[in-house]
């Protein structure tokens, strides 16, 4: 959010602040009588003396190796240790070096150990610290910021209880459909196998496997088709001919047939559905949902009779497929942070999966789509530049949005316009993104050309 980024300034000051007053902590020994923090770091009292527990805490834990590291921390030590310079050595008339000297080296590595863990301690205290102090901080922002009604529908939530609920009612249920999915899922990548070494040998079966798998993943439901949309907008991280020719799911995907559309229109509009008379085939298919072109019959609300509109109607059973999707991630995400000797708890798998199922999970709510663009409209309506389009309440459930159809053209098309048109086209978009994240807090940003 806009208010994170623009607190984030105040937020390092704070945080370097609460290190300059903890440095003692880390240098010498603690001393829980003399810990005060300084009052200008708006920290309680209660607050510093628990940072200074898990100081003194986290210093003892350092040299008895209870704190579990890194293992690129655990390699640079060794090779830290290599350097360690003792001191010359006493050899004794037998030929072996004297109980001074191996005193001495003793407790020089002892020295050196104690200050690794010294100094890998302030890192973990400068991390709480900055934390205390950040959720302190905002905490204290938003009790005084009186937030817009509209807010508390569209707020960040935890999801866990629709999506065990969505599953099945007990851990058998869970697991049976869980096992279904899998099997599912299987059955759609196993020809792959056969796919991909062959099309080292063969052009065709090379241009099979391409193909095919852009119909797995269509097939494979709306999760993967978002991962895969966002992996083609990360060009750094994947090849330019992944990224090229899976593009093409940001733009259109296979939808489900009309009779499908038609039951969905029925069970959640009822007689509405006949209050506007629309298009046989879709004009664009998403992930969640596809778009027919209609036109309404009759005047609805502030809307006359003959209005164009766009009728975007969820794919059939795409929430108990995310929803299974997510169960099976975060499963397997704890399966392999639990695993020994690979410290893959340091990636926080399981913390991406939900952050991804936060995001994902309120997209399958289309009212929440209607309440943006209402927003959206509200926050642009003395910019006469821009323009959204507006939702009918009347026409809108969970699986079904009615808006007012707007003309568009692609991004592209403007690639080969002349120079005066682009400068304007871009400091238009400028405009219009900055004011969104600095002066409405409300950014719209899709995966589209």
């Amino acid at each position: 959010m806009a208010s994170e980024k623009v607190f984030s300034y105040f937020i390092f000051r704070v945080q370097r602040r609460l290190c300059l007053h903890l440095k003692h902590l880390v240098y010498f020994k603690p001393n829980p009588s003399s810990m005060m923090l300084s009052s200008s770091a708006r920290v309680s009292q209660w607050t510093a003396q628990k940072l200074s527990a898990t100081a003194s805490n986290l210093v003892q834990a350092g040299q008895h190796h209870v704190v579990p590291l890194h293992p690129a921390w655990t390699i640079a030590s060794r090779r830290f240790q290599h350097t360690i310079p003792f001191h010359t050595p006493t050899i004794n008339s037998n030929g072996y070096l004297s109980s001074s000297s191996l005193k001495r080296n003793a407790a020089t590595v002892t020295r050196y150990r104690s200050n690794v863990a010294r100094l890998y301690a302030r890192r973990l205290l400068e991390i709480a610290a900055a934390s205390a102090a950040s959720h302190r901080v905002l905490a204290e922002m938003e009790q005084a910021i009186d937030r817009p009604a509209d807010w508390k529908n569209w707020q960040r939530r935890d999801w866990t209880d629709e999506l065990l609920q969505s599953i099945g009612r007990t851990r058998i249920e869970r697991v049976w459909s869980a096992c279904s999915r899998i099997v599912s899922l299987t059955a759609i990548a196993a020809p792959m196998t056969v796919l991909v070494p062959a099309s080292y040998v063969s052009q065709t079966a090379h241009e099979w496997s391409w193909k095919y798998a852009l119909w797995g993943i269509e097939q494979a439901g709306p999760t993967f088709l978002k991962l895969v949309q966002w992996a083609t907008t990360r060009q750094d991280l994947f090849s330019p001919e992944f990224c090229q020719y899976f593009g093409k799911l940001r733009d259109q995907t296979q939808g489900h047939h009309r009779k499908h559309t038609e039951r969905i229109l029925r069970e959640d509009l009822g007689d509405s559905a006949a209050m506007f008379d629309m298009e046989k085939d879709p004009i664009g298919s998403g992930c969640i949902a596809q778009v027919y072109r209609g036109t309404l019959k009759e005047a609805t609300g502030k809307f006359p009779k003959g209005t164009v509109v766009a009728v975007k109607v969820q794919h059939p059973g795409i929430w108990q497929k995310v929803c299974l999707d997510f169960y099976i991630l975060g499963k397997l995400a704890k399966v392999l942070e639990d695993l020994p000797r690979l410290n893959l708890v340091y990636l926080a798998l399981s913390d991406t999966v939900r952050q991804f199922r936060d995001i994902m999970l309120p997209q399958l709510d289309l009212t929440l789509e209607a309440k943006h663009l209402n927003r959206f409209n509200r926050d642009f309506a003395d910019d006469e530049t821009v323009s959204f389009p507006q939702p009918l309440s009347e026409l809108t459930t969970t699986r079904v949005l009615t808006e007012t159809f707007v003309e568009g053209t692609p991004i592209l098309d403007f690639v080969t316009a002349p120079k005066a048109v682009r400068k304007e086209l871009a400091l238009l978009g400028l405009n219009t993104t900055l004011r969104m994240i600095f002066v409405n807090d409300m950014l719209h940003g899709d995966l589209r050309k």
